[in-house]
C-alpha cells in the first residue's frame, strides 16, 4: 500500500507564528517535497532574463516581466505569445492582473506602479519612491503589497490610493505576502528578519531564516 499522502503541501518547512508558511530558504534541502511536475510548456528566450509572472484570472493569459523592462502576454496553454510592451525602464519587479482580467498591474525597478490593459496602453502611473524590490497582490486582487529597496513597505489599492505604510528596517525587501482576506501581511528582508503583522496591529518580527528568503506565502485559511 502506498503511503497516505500529507495534508501539508511542504511537511518540511517550518512554522512562523502558527500561520506563515514560509517557502525559499527554508526548503533547502528538504528531502519531503514532492517529485518535480513537467512543465506543461516552455518558452524559450521570453526574455534576457526573467523577474515576473502572473495569470488571469480565467487562467486563459499569462504575463512575464522581464529584467530589461518589457512586459509579455502569452496564451494559455499553448504559449502562443499575444503581445509586448516596453513597460519600465529596468527591471519589472512585480505584475498582477486585476479581478476583470482585462488589465494588468505593473512594478519596477524605476519605482513606478503602472496600470495597463491588455493592448499595452498605460491608464495609470504613480511613484513609490523607491525601487520595488518585492511584490504581492491580494486574493481579491484589489491591492498590491510592494517591498522597497530601502525597507520601507507599502499597502496600495490597485486604483493607486496607499492604504498602509510600514518600515521595520533599513535592509531591502526581499519577499511580501498578504493572506487570502487582504488582512494579514509578511515581509522579509536581506538580512534575513521576517515580519508578521496585521493593518491596524504593531509589526511583529519572527525568528529569523538562515539565510534571506526570495517568497513567503501564507497557508490557505490562514488568518
Amino acid at each position: 500500500m502506498s503511503p497516505r499522502p500529507s495534508r501539508n503541501p511542504v511537511p518540511c518547512a517550518r512554522r512562523l507564528g502558527g500561520a506563515l508558511t514560509l517557502v525559499g530558504a527554508l526548503l533547502a534541502g528538504c528531502a519531503a517535497l514532492p517529485p518535480a511536475q513537467e512543465p506543461l510548456r516552455i518558452v524559450e528566450d521570453a526574455h534576457g532574463g526573467g523577474s515576473a509572472l502572473a495569470i488571469a484570472p480565467d487562467s486563459a493569459t499569462g504575463a512575464s516581466g522581464g529584467w530589461e523592462g518589457r512586459v509579455r502576454l502569452w496564451r494559455l496553454p499553448d504559449g502562443a505569445a499575444q503581445r509586448s510592451w516596453r513597460a519600465h525602464a529596468g527591471q519589472v519587479t512585480g505584475l498582477a492582473f486585476l479581478a476583470d482580467g482585462q488589465h494588468l498591474l505593473s512594478a519596477g525597478w524605476d519605482g513606478a506602479v503602472r496600470l495597463w490593459n491588455r493592448s499595452g496602453r498605460q491608464l495609470q502611473q504613480w511613484q513609490v519612491g523607491a525601487p520595488v524590490s518585492s511584490f504581492a497582490a491580494a486574493g481579491d486582487r484589489g491591492s498590491v503589497l510592494l517591498g522597497l529597496s530601502d525597507g520601507r513597505i507599502q499597502w496600495w489599492s490597485v486604483g493607486g490610493r496607499l492604504l498602509g505604510a510600514w518600515q521595520p528596517g533599513r535592509a531591502a525587501i526581499t519577499a511580501v505576502a498578504v493572506n487570502a482576506a487582504g488582512a494579514v501581511f509578511a515581509a522579509a528582508d536581506r538580512r534575513g528578519r521576517v515580519w508578521r503583522w496585521r493593518s491596524d496591529s504593531p509589526v511583529s518580527t519572527l525568528q529569523s531564516a538562515p539565510s534571506y528568503l526570495r517568497a513567503l506565502a501564507f497557508e490557505p485559511g490562514s488568518d
